[in-house]
């Protein structure tokens, strides 16, 4: 499901000299920047490929302060959803809008799509663009 309640889980790391023991990082983060973590970790590099995700040692170790992500997008099926820092966009192939701020409602509870007309018009902009931009799902066709 796009909600919260599928979308956010824990995620703990330990690295003794790297990473301080109780540290806790507020800002979302993606199991996609678990790769290139590794990779910096390892001293590595991507093989002239370019992967999603970033290294996240500069934030976790505070050298960075700015969130290590803006925007997340997810799709599986006809749902969709796309979070912006604390407002989230939910929708399907119906386009029937929804829009969270998950800051001050992490139960989702409260649609702001119809008080939030501007809001919403910039963020189904912003999902327009990361769909565009995505291939169809080659799973499940025959």
């Amino acid at each position: 499901q796009m909600y919260e309640g599928g979308l956010r889980v824990p995620f703990i790391l330990r690295w003794p000299g790297k990473v301080a023991q109780s540290t806790l990082y507020e800002s979302a983060i993606s199991s996609l920047d678990i790769l290139p973590t590794a990779l910096a970790a390892a001293g590595g590099k991507p093989l002239g490929k370019r992967i999603d995700g970033v290294d996240l040692l500069p934030y976790l170790t505070e050298e960075t302060e700015a969130p290590p992500h803006q925007q997340f997008y997810w799709r599986q099926g006809k749902r969709t959803a796309l979070r912006d820092q604390d407002w989230k966009l939910i929708g399907g192939h119906s386009k029937d809008w929804e829009l969270y701020q998950i800051a001050n409602d992490l139960t989702e509870s409260n649609n702001l799509a119809t008080e939030e007309p501007e809001r919403l018009a910039r963020m189904i902009e912003s999902w327009q663009a990361y769909e565009e931009e995505m291939v169809e799902p080659l799973f499940g066709k025959r």
